[in-house]
């Protein structure tokens, strides 16, 4: 009887380790699929705030060595815009002083192919205990989107002083 014991304890172990080696795969998979046909790179930072790693995409989306960017700070890499767009850099900054997720932080950064604007969006990892380990995220390229919602907000500005520089009068009669 002990040794069928043993025996069914070690095939539940073995399942185990099976079933978590086939998970460990299938995150692989997925996380390769995305990085090929998806817009963005990821990347990880450390407790400090240092970059450990990023996605091989960085250089598919940028140009740039994704090795280049190991011990680098988001200050390093990151300037935020003068422009409607800072508030979101703010708040960016916030949420790192409090260790919280944020999204969405507009920011330009240059590379081999010339100055681009990012969106940038993270959450903070903790382990089991609680303790901050760093951030884990994502970056994508939106120079084109910010220089539509730009022609956009100009054209808007446009139209609305030609609208104004018209005298309207009305007759009644």
């Amino acid at each position: 009887i002990a040794i069928a014991s043993e025996h069914a304890t070690e095939c539940e172990r073995l399942r185990a380790e099976h079933a978590l080696t086939e998970q460990h795969q299938l995150v692989g998979l997925l996380l390769n699929d995305f990085e090929e046909n998806a817009s963005d790179w990821l990347w990880e930072t450390n407790r400090k705030g240092l970059i450990e790693w990023v996605s091989p995409s960085l250089l598919q989306h940028t140009g740039a060595d994704p090795a280049s960017e190991i011990g680098l700070s988001a200050g390093d890499i990151y300037t935020p815009r003068d422009d409607h767009t800072r508030a979101s850099w703010d708040r960016f900054q916030q949420a790192i002083a409090k260790r919280e997720p944020f999204s969405e932080a507009i920011a330009e950064r240059d590379t081999p192919r010339g100055r681009i604007t990012v969106s940038i969006s993270g959450s903070p990892v903790f382990t089991g205990q609680g303790q901050f380990m760093g951030y884990r995220g994502a970056s994508r390229n939106v120079t084109r989107q910010i220089d539509v919602e730009k022609q956009a907000r100009l054209s808007d500005l446009l139209l609305r002083q030609a609208i104004e520089s018209f005298e309207a009068s009305v007759m009644i009669s």
